[in-house]
C-alpha cells in the first residue's frame, strides 16, 4: 500500500470520527454499512485473485461480517506471483496485476504500472 492510500485511510478515518461525534453517532448509521459493503467487495476480490471460491466467501463475509472477515485473513493462501515463462524470452509478468507483457514494453497495458527497462 501507497504512502499516498494510507494517508487517505487516515484522513477518512479520522473525518469519519469528527463526523459521528458532530451529528450525535447519526453518522455510525449511515458509514457502517458502506464500510460493510466495501469490505464485501474487497474480499471478494481478494479471494478471485487468489484462485479461491470467491462468491462463498463473500457469502461468508456478508453474513459474518467482521468475523468473516477475520477468518479470511487468517485462512487465504498466500498470492501467486508469476514468473516470466523459462520458454518464451519474449513476454514477462507485470508485478502489480500478473498481466503478461511484451518484454520491450516500457507499460503494462492492463493496469499502466510502469516496467523497469531490460539491462
Amino acid at each position: 500500500m501507497t504512502k499516498t492510500r494510507i494517508v487517505l485511510i487516515a484522513l477518512l478515518f479520522f473525518l469519519g470520527i469528527a463526523f459521528t461525534v458532530a451529528t450525535g453517532g447519526l453518522a455510525l448509521l449511515l458509514i457502517l454499512p458502506v464500510v460493510g459493503i466495501l469490505l464485501c467487495i474487497w474480499v471478494y476480490k481478494d479471494a478471485k485473485a487468489r484462485g479461491e471460491e470467491a462468491v462463498l466467501w463473500l457469502i461468508v463475509v456478508l453474513i459474518t461480517n467482521v468475523v468473516g472477515l477475520i477468518i479470511w485473513l487468517v485462512v487465504r493462501p498466500e498470492k501467486e506471483i508469476r514468473r516470466k515463462k523459462e520458454s518464451d524470452e519474449e513476454t514477462e509478468f507485470c508485478p502489480n496485476c500478473g498481466f503478461e507483457v511484451a518484454l520491450e514494453s516500457n507499460f503494462c497495458p492492463k493496469c499502466g504500472e510502469k516496467l523497469n527497462p531490460p539491462d
